[in-house]
């Protein structure tokens, strides 16, 4: 059951994923009436460097996002309140 439901999350990250990329696209085209060639490229520079950061433990094993979701108002600059604390 454990592995069902990591899959039906993965496959709802991955459309999601798709989703902003076709959002992004339609905007542009939409907008500027240009066809934008380097928009995947753009995606590929974003996931690769989120990778490299998280690989290098930049975050601090903390995740901001899901922690402002949770109900801490100052879940983005809390990292940082604790290194200048010395924690």
């Amino acid at each position: 059951m454990d592995t069902f439901l990591q899959i039906v999350a993965n496959g709802l990250m991955l459309g999601g994923l798709f989703a902003i990329v076709a959002v992004g696209l339609t905007l542009i085209f939409g907008i500027v009436k240009v066809i934008n060639f380097a928009h995947g490229e753009f995606l590929m520079v974003g996931m690769y460097l989120t990778f490299i950061l998280k690989a290098r433990n930049i975050f601090g094993g903390t995740n901001p996002p899901r922690r402002a979701f949770e109900g801490e108002p100052d879940a983005a600059t809390s990292r940082f309140r604790d290194v200048r604390r010395g924690d």
